[in-house]
């Protein structure tokens, strides 16, 4: 039998670290757990996050990549991953710091 998590898993990683240039795009990873039944993303310059390829949801950090292209110029975008599960739902951010 399996225990579902009161909490969902979810997390944002592998941003790079390093700032990148504005009107240009970065692939970046994301992981669910296995309770989590659908997710999305937002962030706060407006741009552009689209999921690539399938996503591995399978509770221990699976394997998934999203692609972020910048449109509005220079600043910080804080980047939300919206996760829902039978019970809760969990948000996760980060900040993104775009270079003119």
């Amino acid at each position: 039998m399996r225990t579902v998590p009161v909490d969902p898993y979810v997390t944002i990683s592998a941003l790079g670290g390093a700032p990148f240039q504005a009107g240009k795009t970065l692939l970046f990873s994301f992981a669910v757990g296995f309770s989590v039944t659908s997710w999305s993303f937002d962030n706060s310059k407006g741009d552009s996050i689209t999921q690539v390829g399938p996503c591995n949801a399978d509770g221990k950090g699976g394997d998934c990549y999203a692609q972020y292209t910048s449109t509005h110029g220079p600043g910080q975008s804080t980047i939300t991953l919206h996760a829902k599960s039978a019970c809760p739902t969990k948000d996760v951010s980060t900040v993104l710091t775009i270079l003119p």
